[in-house]
């Protein structure tokens, strides 16, 4: 195996050598997982010593570049180191042990690894299949399985994205006509719809047998945008055990705000911003307890832009009553409950400072 080299940013870029050097981990990568393991032990200290601070191996050290080459350069070799180390701690977890702070490194290469999602520049979601692919020829399964908390990060990104799919493969399945979708075509298309439906049968059959593999489960997903959210009211006794898919944006609604919660009224160019949650059938029956479905809040079926490549499909909690248009909460002060936050700041700060005076002059000299 070849040890681990970078071009240092004293030297021109030049693709070519790059490549070579990306060539070089990806062949280290292949014969590791075929068994072939000689010089192994070499290039994992070449790892170790040549990891950058922030987990980082780049093959290019200028990150003034752009996101393309960013990611080919930078996340590209960082997924094939990481990769390298947790097939090497599968085929080998005693001798992984000589190496001081083995654990350590994987650790670090895994959570710079989660920076973009797995997604590419512009949010190119074939890069995330092909990312997805390395993690899988390494031993993403059993990894997870073996260790779910050697960096935790890395695991929920795993689960958020099989979540994903699932509900890619959920939407597949379902007919048009089966849904009444309130805001259809009101949410912008990207590029990334097309990623998903090109996968190969073969990539596609990896990816349902990790899904098997892991037990990741079917479940609805649901679009909130108030008490339900992270660090709202709640977020924590409805959904902290709810898988996170990510902020996401409705289009076609405006959110209006009601006193101590919000409500949601179609609105054309309107939008609303708020988070995606995989929920299960029993979390499902909470929600519309505490939302008062049918008769506070209808659940609808709508489409929210997730990321910047995908529109998934779910539902979320439309207000019945009535509103008033004074009441709205445009984009500025969205997700909400930011602006009481920030007025909040404001007033401990205020509060803060009265009492520094205060006890500045009560024990003046």
């Amino acid at each position: 195996m070849k040890l681990f080299e970078r071009v240092t940013t004293n030297n021109a870029f030049n693709e070519q050598e790059l490549n070579r050097l990306i060539t070089n981990m990806e062949e280290n990568l292949t014969s590791l997982v075929a068994g072939k393991s000689e010089g192994a032990e070499a290039y994992i200290l070449s790892l170790q010593q040549q990891q950058e601070e922030d987990g980082f191996w780049s093959v290019f050290q200028d990150r003034s570049v752009p996101a393309d080459i960013r990611v080919a350069y930078l996340y590209h070799p960082t997924y094939l180191a990481s990769a390298f180390l947790m097939a090497y701690l599968l085929k080998n977890p005693e001798a992984s042990e000589q190496f001081p702070g083995f654990r350590e490194t994987l650790f670090k290469g895994l959570q710079a690894s989660t920076g973009r999602k797995f997604l590419g520049a512009f949010g190119d979601e074939g890069i995330r299949y092909e990312t997805l692919d390395i993690f899988i020829r390494a031993g993403l399964g059993e990894f997870i399985k073996s260790y779910p908390t050697l960096c935790t990060p890395f695991t929920q990104l795993i689960q958020e994205i099989l979540a994903e799919l699932i509900c890619r493969i959920k939407e597949e399945k379902t007919e048009d006509h089966e849904l009444k979708v309130l805001n259809k075509g009101a949410t912008p298309q990207y590029r990334g719809e097309a990623s998903f439906g090109g996968l190969t049968p073969i990539m596609r059959g990896k990816i349902e047998a990790l899904i098997t593999d892991l037990a990741i489960s079917e479940g609805t997903l649901v679009f909130v945008y108030g008490t339900l959210m992270t660090g709202r009211a709640n977020h924590d006794h409805f959904l902290k055990n709810s898988i996170m898919m990510g902020e996401g944006r409705l289009f076609g609604f405006a959110l209006y705000e009601l006193g101590s919660y919000p409500g949601i009224k179609p609105k054309k160019k309107g939008q609303v911003l708020g988070e995606l949650y995989l929920v299960d059938q029993r979390t499902l029956d909470r929600l519309d307890m505490l939302e008062g479905n049918g008769s506070l809040y209808d659940r609808v079926d709508v489409e929210v832009l997730g990321h910047p490549s995908h529109t998934y499909m779910a539902q979320t909690y439309v207000y019945k009553g009535r509103i008033k248009a004074d009441k709205l909460v445009t984009m500025m002060d969205q997700p909400w409950g930011k602006k009481k936050q920030a007025g909040l700041k404001i007033v401990c700060k205020h509060r803060c400072c009265c009492f520094t005076t205060m006890i500045q002059q009560r024990f003046r000299v």
